[in-house]
């Protein structure tokens, strides 16, 4: 996986891949749905939790392209 050279953004970004892989592997296995909701409901309060990081981050650095 590429690098942004960030340490933290890069762990995010490999949870990130992680839950996906796990929902994935979730429904491969023909887990329940709510098996299924659970990773899923994690998959997107980390993801609102990342950019949110992201985000936070690019104001901090007064990031040029950072849209509002």
């Amino acid at each position: 996986m590429p690098s942004t050279g960030i340490s933290e953004q890069d762990n995010q970004h490999e949870k990130l891949i992680d839950l996906i892989d796990q929902f994935n592997d979730a429904m491969q296995a023909g887990k329940s749905a709510e098996v299924l909701g659970k990773v899923l409901t994690e998959q997107v309060n980390y993801t609102v939790f990342h950019f949110g990081y992201e985000e936070r981050l690019m104001g901090r650095h007064k990031y040029e392209d950072k849209h509002n």
